[in-house]
């Protein structure tokens, strides 16, 4: 049996959705998704979301996550993954690595579902995929916060990374 790898992904299927009291996306992305799990090993590969790419549907909202208080897009463009290791878990899989945001690098695991595999319009066939892990924002040194009138804090700490993937994968 040949392997199949994932060497990229369909960009225009290809979403990150981050969860927070205030959600976002950040789609555009480079990188290779991990490999097809039928056989499936640790990729090096770094993925790299553009973090100007933030769209939250209001365009004040998304310049201030781009601004020095959040992401610092000017400085930091790119957000980083680069996978650790990989291993089965029930019906999906762990994946393990190295997200860098702004300047900090800390080890994260993904749970990822696999939805199937298809052939693509060009023959070629891909799998279709959903990662989901939470960061402590403050952890990457995002630390904007601002106390509102009722008490309560403007920005939540936590926040939820949904990952939504077409994997093209390619023989080897």
């Amino acid at each position: 049996m040949r392997r199949a790898r994932a060497d990229v992904h369909d960009h225009t299927h290809t979403a990150c959705d981050l969860r927070s009291p205030r959600p976002g996306r950040g789609a555009r992305s480079h990188g290779r998704p991990p490999s097809r799990p039928t056989r499936p090993s640790p990729q090096a590969a770094p993925r790299q979301p553009a973090a100007d790419s933030i769209d939250t549907n209001n365009d004040m909202r998304d310049d201030h996550l781009r601004s020095a208080d959040f992401l610092e897009v000017q400085t930091y463009p790119t957000l980083t993954f680069t996978s650790t290791g990989i291993r089965r878990h029930g019906e999906g899989f762990l994946v393990e690595g190295d997200l860098t945001i702004k300047d900090v690098t800390r080890q994260i695991t993904a749970e990822v579902e696999i939805s199937g595999f298809t052939p693509g319009h060009d023959g070629v066939p891909r799998a279709g995929c959903s990662a989901t892990f939470d960061i402590d924002r403050n952890d990457y040194n995002v630390t904007f916060s601002k106390v509102l009138e009722t008490g309560g804090v403007m920005v939540g700490d936590r926040v939820s990374i949904q990952l939504s993937i077409l994997a093209i994968l390619q023989q080897s």
